[in-house]
């Protein structure tokens, strides 16, 4: 029973793959993602151990350079008092604006 409905998701999916040209590219996308992780990953098994902690390192510098250029600004937290003096309001902020006389 279970692989007679699996078959049919199966079918079901297939059906909706062929109709959705974007799903499609989505998914090319991914495998040609996975390839390219896998084919790295293969790389770095057959190093030995001594490069494999060189590779890390480099990795790792490279992590860290990508950061330089592109900061998340979730990290950045304000700090307390940093725009003291750039927020200026106005004396009469608080007064009835002209555009509203009708209405008082």
């Amino acid at each position: 029973m279970e692989i007679k409905i699996l078959q049919q998701k199966q079918i079901r999916l297939r059906k909706h793959l062929t109709t959705s040209v974007s799903a499609k590219i989505l998914i090319f996308d991914y495998l040609k993602f996975i390839m390219a992780s896998l084919s790295i990953y293969t790389k770095l098994e057959t190093l030995p151990p001594a490069l494999k902690e060189e590779a890390k390192h480099f990795i790792n510098a490279l992590l860290e350079k990508a950061h330089k250029k592109n900061p998340d600004s979730k990290s950045k937290k304000p700090v307390f008092g940093s725009l003291k003096g750039k927020i200026h309001l106005s004396k009469d902020f608080d007064a009835p604006l002209d555009v509203f006389k009708d209405y008082r």
